[in-house]
């Protein structure tokens, strides 16, 4: 099973056309994702419940894990994730 997070937004929506859904369906999914950062198709509640099925049935989300951060003295922060 592919990590939803390898697809760009350009491929996600030619999935959802080769699947015969609207364009627009890869925009929210991506909102999902990167605005919402929600961690199960479950909790995309603007998509039908069959395409949530069908997201699940075709994509893992994979969620990094923070393991480690740290903050420079100029104020930049790095984080250590793991998948």
């Amino acid at each position: 099973m592919k990590s939803i997070y390898d697809y760009s937004l350009e491929t996600l929506t030619e999935y959802f056309v080769s699947i015969h859904e609207k364009k627009f369906r890869a925009r929210q999914v991506f909102e999902w994702l990167y605005l919402k950062k929600v961690t199960s198709f479950d909790e995309m509640t603007n998509l039908p419940e069959t395409m949530r099925e069908t997201l699940k049935k075709t994509f893992m989300i994979y969620p990094l894990e923070v393991v480690e951060t740290q903050v420079s003295k100029d104020g930049t922060t790095k984080l250590l994730s793991r998948l």
